[in-house]
């Protein structure tokens, strides 16, 4: 992941003034991960949904919401050799704007490295978290297989609290502590109902 990439991944945990939930902040981060910042999806939504590792609801869900709320623009997508256009998304030129801005008041030196580093790892699609020689299952499914040579626990974590997990990261200390940070602000930093955000931290400590 390229810095400029890694800094709009951040900007996106990081912003709370359109009032994005979790499950639409991981979609607009796959978007950014698989597309890039100018480049619209153009592939089907079976297509998309097995790239992002999430279900057609949730994909569905997220981007019609994303875009009433101006984070992505839709595009119809003309297909080769057919007539029909495929419904698309892009990046909107004013959300990028303002992560922008959100982007170049990120710090990447110092402290903040060792925490925001682990935040790519979080983000992986295929569903693992590859760190520290472990591989855990982090999307639904089925328990994860060992590998051979491979320390595995069974660790599975939905979308949402791999958001909540980088958003807690983004605002950490050298040593993970996060200051200054209540329910209310993480509440609007992932669109969580305050029973949903106990539910996942607990997830996380358990």
């Amino acid at each position: 992941m390229s810095s400029t990439v890694s800094k709009y991944c951040i900007a996106i945990l990081m912003e709370d003034e359109i009032g994005l939930g979790s499950e639409e902040k991981y979609v607009l981060i796959q978007v950014l991960l698989n597309f890039g910042l100018a480049v619209p999806v153009d592939k089907t939504v079976k297509e998309v949904v097995r790239l992002f590792g999430i279900s057609e609801a949730v994909y569905k869900r997220s981007r019609d919401l994303l875009i009433s709320k101006g984070g992505l623009e839709g595009r119809q997508i003309s297909i080769k050799g057919k007539g029909r256009a495929r419904k698309g998304v892009i990046l909107s030129p004013v959300y990028l704007e303002k992560l922008g801005a959100l982007a170049s008041q990120t710090k990447c030196d110092g402290s903040e490295v060792t925490n925001k580093s682990l935040i790519p790892d979080l983000l992986q699609s295929d569903g693992y978290w590859r760190q520290s020689g472990f591989d855990s299952k982090l999307a639904s499914g089925t328990a994860h297989r060992n590998r051979p040579g491979v320390a595995s626990t069974e660790l599975k974590l939905r979308p949402p609290t791999r958001i909540l997990m980088c958003v807690l990261l983004a605002h950490s200390d050298l040593t993970g502590v996060v200051c200054g940070l209540g329910y209310a602000d993480l509440r609007k930093l992932t669109g969580m109902k305050r029973d949903r955000l106990v539910s996942h931290l607990t997830k996380l400590t358990e």
